[in-house]
């Protein structure tokens, strides 16, 4: 049976991004096991005061639960078909989680983890996100996974738990960023390689923006500097867009299989998550320990020649200076053969952000 670890280096990375000069690998300090956890894992959030994560056990069924302060796994919930988005909710003490092959929106109360509520949607919820201003939770599902050709953002009011309304949109929802007001979400449609803006107070699309390169996923929001980071597929890259006018003003390349990207606006940076068979191999790279580049890794214009590992991934956050342009490199590139270590640690740097 194979066992998932989530290798720990959180703490340690914190220093490096918070001077933007520093040279400093990231260290390896911790490998936390997560027992019985079969198949692909998902999205994940972090309870950063309690120190605890949650992880996304999407082909296990299950909401693993990690103390990060002890450094090891604490607890599975279990009964879950795909569950996907998990949205922690400090202020309601609450965890919300879309399972898409059940159609649910389950939750459970933060600090026993005791079910609360399980609220029925359709057929594919992924990407869950909270507004802290309307205390209310976006989740999307709905598209082909529902058999339907359009998907759905679902409007949640997270102190009923209670289901007010949805948006419909072109497809099934990729990906959902809410600005800190509250009344923009945008939401990209993979399907449709487009980014629709919604007007979160009279729920109604307002504009429609096509993505240059298709099937975007992933992104992140820096409100500060009105800019969208969207990955895409084909071909793998991250687009600036301005979140005024829906304009691309930067590409950048990265490699096939990207996952995700957080924006950093203390340290005026950006991060992205990429994944790929063909990566570069040195020395130091093994399953257990990180590296840091100061070129792109995979298939980048810039980046060395790549070389194959059969059968094998390697995974690679990246963090770019800003502002962002094509003539860019990267400040730093921290590569490893497991997904939930770098999703651990742009997790956690989002809500330390906040």
């Amino acid at each position: 049976m194979k066992t998932y670890c989530l290798l720990v280096g959180l703490l340690f990375a914190l220093p490096l991004l918070a001077n933007a000069q520093s040279a400093a690998p990231l260290q390896l300090v911790q490998t936390i096991p997560l027992p019985n956890v079969k198949g692909r894992i998902d999205h994940m959030d972090v309870d950063v005061k309690g120190k605890r994560l949650f992880v996304a056990g999407l082909e296990n069924g299950s909401v693993e639960v990690v103390d990060l302060q002890a450094g090891k796994w604490v607890k599975s919930i279990p009964g879950f078909q795909k569950p996907q988005g998990i949205a922690y909710v400090e202020s309601l003490n609450k965890v919300f989680v879309g399972s898409g092959d059940d159609g649910m929106l389950s939750v459970f109360r933060a600090d026993t983890l005791g079910l609360l509520d399980s609220i029925k949607l359709d057929q594919g919820p992924n990407r869950v996100t909270y507004d802290t201003q309307r205390k209310l939770v976006y989740v999307g599902y709905g598209g082909k996974d529902a058999d339907k050709d359009f998907g759905e953002v679902g409007i949640i009011d997270a102190k009923t738990d209670k289901r007010i309304g949805d948006v419909q949109v072109a497809a099934h929802p990729a990906e959902l960023l809410l600005d800190t007001s509250g009344n923009i979400l945008f939401v990209f449609v993979s399907a449709e390689s487009k980014v629709q803006v919604i007007d979160t107070k009279d729920r109604k699309i307002v504009s429609a923006w096509p993505v240059s390169s298709q099937r975007n996923g992933d992104g992140a929001f820096d409100e500060r500097t009105h800019r969208l980071f969207i990955g895409t597929r084909t071909p793998p890259e991250m687009i600036a867009m301005d979140s005024k006018s829906g304009k691309e003003v930067a590409h950048l390349p990265t490699v096939e299989g990207w996952t995700a990207s957080i924006s950093m606006p203390r340290t005026n940076e950006f991060m992205f998550l990429e994944a790929e068979v063909l990566m570069p191999v040195t020395s130091s790279v093994t399953s257990k320990r990180m590296r840091i580049t100061t070129k792109p890794s995979g298939k980048s214009r810039r980046g060395p020649a790549p070389v194959r590992r059969s059968g094998r991934r390697n995974w690679t956050a990246t963090m770019w200076p800003r502002p962002l342009t094509t003539t860019n490199r990267p400040r730093f590139s921290c590569s490893n053969q497991s997904p939930e270590t770098l999703l651990a640690l742009l997790n956690f740097l989002r809500r330390k952000e906040q």
